[in-house]
């Protein structure tokens, strides 16, 4: 087994592997509606006219396109694009997913075979630390966020506490999931608060404005996912926790889950900033989605949070945030192959 790390739960956490790495730092290009992408004079690279300022990007160092559309594409860039496998996501100007334009994903066998005969045992072994790294920074974060003394906030966190120090305990999936559910409650019944000017108020009414817009922050972060499990090998409807239904695919609905948090963080981050303020829905009435200043303010918060660089936790690794979602599909890859012993949910301060 491998080395453990002892935390004030009294829980006995896996250290992160040391095996892993990130084998070259690319870029995810997030580009408005209404851009176009050209060769450039230097085929090895994209010339890109965006409505406020054009930029050049090299083909070697780009691992996505997230566009709004409309986008014009010249037909031998996108050759272009597609000979080095870079993935084009479409959403629409109100934020809904229209499509995605890529190659063939490329699932290696051992891996796939690895992940169809997934043992209960093995699926605790991921499932147990997901939860436990979800709820831990889901706690982490409102302690950090309450501001001043808020009873509601402070007695939810006293309560996930305890949730938190059960996760290690339960020994079947179900009283995992069971245990979730508890930690999920606690953490949105207070999600309000954590809202300033009001946004709080009717942020968990149905097709309220906030939640369109978590709706449209958490799929960025679902393809995004996809991207990562993509570049590892794994097959993304063989999952540890979720099923496959509807759009949903498995695999990438487990880690979009377990780092669901950050994409929370990308909508509170402009509402507490009044980066989008109410009047930005005053011509939108009672359409569905999005308008599109809003769907543009999200994206460019979204790459932000994906762009910003941390330690990785027991390790020397500097990632992004992006780089997060492939090291942790890398993890999940390397436990089925028998390359490490445990899978770890980083504990991010």
């Amino acid at each position: 087994m491998e080395e453990k790390l002892e935390y004030r739960s009294g829980m006995n956490i896996p250290k992160p592997t040391q095996k892993f790495t990130i084998e070259r730092s690319l870029v995810t290009l997030y580009l408005r509606a209404g851009t176009r992408i050209e060769l450039s004079t230097d085929p090895n690279y994209l010339y890109i006219q965006q409505p406020e300022n054009n930029s050049c990007a090299a083909l070697k160092k780009i691992r996505a396109i997230m566009t709004v559309e409309p986008i014009a594409i010249e037909p031998q860039a996108l050759s272009k694009i597609i000979n080095y496998q870079i993935p084009i996501v479409i959403f629409s100007q109100t934020g809904s997913f229209m499509g995605k334009i890529a190659g063939a994903s490329s699932i290696e066998e051992k891996i796939d075979l690895a992940q169809a005969n997934m043992s209960q045992e093995m699926k605790l072994k991921i499932m147990r630390p997901s939860v436990w790294g979800n709820l831990r920074r889901c706690r982490r974060y409102l302690m950090r966020s309450r501001g001043e003394s808020n009873s509601a906030v402070d007695i939810a966190c006293e309560q996930m506490e305890q949730v938190i120090n059960r996760v290690y305990q339960q020994e079947s999936i179900a009283a995992l999931l069971e245990t979730f559910q508890q930690g999920q409650q606690l953490y949105y019944s207070v999600f309000g608060h954590l809202l300033k000017h009001e946004w709080g108020l009717k942020c968990h009414e149905p097709n309220s404005v906030v939640s369109r817009m978590l709706d449209f922050s958490y799929r960025l972060l679902e393809e995004s996912v996809k991207i990562a499990v993509e570049n590892t090998g794994l097959n993304p409807t063989i999952g540890f926790w979720h099923t496959n239904r509807h759009q949903q695919q498995a695999l990438i609905a487990d880690l979009a889950n377990e780092f669901k948090l950050y994409s929370e963080l990308v909508v509170i981050r402009v509402l507490n900033k009044q980066v989008i303020v109410r009047e930005d829905f005053d011509g939108h009435g009672d359409k569905s989605g999005l308008p599109l200043s809003v769907v543009h303010a999200l994206q460019y918060s979204y790459m932000q949070k994906m762009n910003e660089q941390f330690t990785y936790p027991g390790t020397k690794i500097k990632c992004s945030y992006e780089e997060l979602l492939y090291l942790q599909a890398k993890q999940i890859a390397m436990l089925l192959c028998g390359t490490i012993n445990e899978y770890y949910s980083p504990d991010l301060r």
